[in-house]
């Protein structure tokens, strides 16, 4: 199961997690991606640590001007 969001806020994030961790299934992804906000340690912590015990794998997207932070599945944390 794949949630994906764009410019969505923390408490819409934070939807899309409860949704991936009741669905049970073996590894869901969520996929977070911003243009032009600035960060939020709600969804950053949504990110780098995720309910679901290791079950729900992130990725995570945010462009500020021409500063960029990303981070990818295999990542521990955002760079």
């Amino acid at each position: 199961m794949i949630e994906v969001g764009l410019d969505y806020d923390l408490t819409h994030l934070a939807g899309d997690e409860e949704k991936l961790v009741n669905s049970c299934v073996a590894y869901g992804y969520l996929i977070h991606l911003e243009r032009e906000a600035g960060a939020d340690p709600g969804i950053e912590k949504i990110i780098n640590q995720p309910k679901g015990d290791g079950c729900i794998r992130t990725a995570y997207g945010r462009v500020i001007g021409s500063a960029r932070f990303r981070k990818l599945v295999a990542d521990a944390r955002m760079q």
